[in-house]
């Protein structure tokens, strides 16, 4: 009878010390007892379901993802290079574009796209996860819009006040110059209503 442990981050563990249940599994999974770490039989993820199985198995017992609204990553964490090459080697197949790196002394396959994220999610059967960050990527996707939006009009703005700015100051020394009125009469009309000066109806 195998034995559940809670453990201390919110996982659970489970022991099985009977040595005939433990060849049992063995043999469920084509594993030899004698050759040490753990491998993954490439018979065991042949068709697409028993992929999408197995990517969950390992999503529980070692990954994590971040919540959507924040970032994108999802991550599996374990101490054994032969198993991480095997995961590496199946998530490319499913072409998820896995990356590798070391952190405290085990293996941390993660992907970072949130595309992969979604696709890893979906054929682990965590359509609900997978929906979630379809929804933040869309949000995300508006929120940017619009603000790329607002900072283009904000842009435009201010480059309109200060030509507006430039153009008032020259009127300004045209007119402290005496060389206003010199202007052709349409020129000299615009800068007087730029500078906010009705011009005055001639007396028939």
């Amino acid at each position: 009878i195998p034995a559940l442990q809670n453990t201390e981050n919110g996982r659970y563990i489970i022991k099985i010390e009977d040595a005939t249940s433990i060849f049992r599994i063995f043999d469920a999974l084509n594993l030899d007892p004698d050759v040490t770490g753990i491998r993954l039989n490439d018979t065991l993820v042949s068709k697409p379901c028993c992929q999408g199985a197995f990517v969950r198995g390992a999503f529980l017992s070692g990954g994590s993802v971040a919540a959507p609204d924040t970032r994108y990553h999802l991550e599996f964490s374990t101490p054994y290079r032969s198993f991480s090459d095997a995961l590496v080697s199946l998530l490319e197949q499913l072409s998820l574009a896995p990356r590798v790196t070391m952190r405290a002394g085990k293996y941390m396959i993660y992907l970072k796209r949130s595309e992969a994220i979604e696709e890893l999610l979906t054929r682990a059967g965590a359509h609900q996860a997978a929906l979630a960050v379809m929804q933040a990527k869309v949000v995300k996707e508006v929120r940017n819009g619009v603000n790329r939006y607002v900072n283009c009009e904000t842009a435009n703005i201010s480059k309109t006040v200060e030509a507006a700015r430039m153009q008032t100051q020259a009127i300004r020394r045209l007119s402290e110059n005496g060389r206003l009125d010199a202007l052709p009469e349409t020129l000299r009309l615009t800068a007087q209503l730029r500078l906010g000066k009705l011009p005055q109806p001639q007396n028939a």
